[in-house]
């Protein structure tokens, strides 16, 4: 991990669980067995994965093996790379004993996080809409032809 960090302009830091947990809970999830023995080894498989990676965590010290970068989101210059998530973020001693970020390196990149992460509501609409419609642009003209109370202006 410490390679990877170094010289880093930003960090964005997800899930240490493999992609195909994510892929079985999902298809447990859609087979109905959200609640079933099945979903909880899948759990405890992972929580298992996890614990290998402790390592992983953006703690001080990592920050510092990272490149001082300025910041548009910020608009100011930042004495190391920004850190970003996605949200909810595991962070140590705070909603777990070990998570994915220390504390403190996540409340000096807290306001940069929430400003991102505000908009994935709208990301995760825009993905539903032009996952199940041929051609989005007629919906959305039609929407706004029709007047449709349901959008923003």
């Amino acid at each position: 991990m410490d390679e990877a960090l170094k010289d880093a302009e930003v960090i964005y830091c997800k899930s240490w669980a493999p992609y195909s947990i994510h892929e079985k809970k999902r298809d447990l999830i859609r087979a109905g067995k959200g609640d079933s023995e099945e979903m909880k080894k899948m759990e405890k498989d992972g929580l298992a994965i996890n614990a290998t990676h402790k390592d992983w965590t953006v703690t001080e010290a990592k920050m510092k093996l990272t490149k001082p970068t300025y910041s548009h989101l910020l608009g100011k210059q930042l004495p190391e790379a920004l850190y970003m998530h996605c949200l909810p973020a595991d962070i140590s001693g705070l909603s777990c004993k070990d998570g994915e970020v220390e504390q403190d390196v996540f409340e000096r990149h807290r306001v940069a996080t929430y400003l991102e992460a505000k908009n994935k509501p709208f990301v995760q609409a825009a993905m539903i809409l032009i996952t199940r419609f041929d051609d989005i642009v007629k919906v959305l003209d039609d929407m706004i032809t029709r007047g449709d109370k349901r959008r923003l202006d």
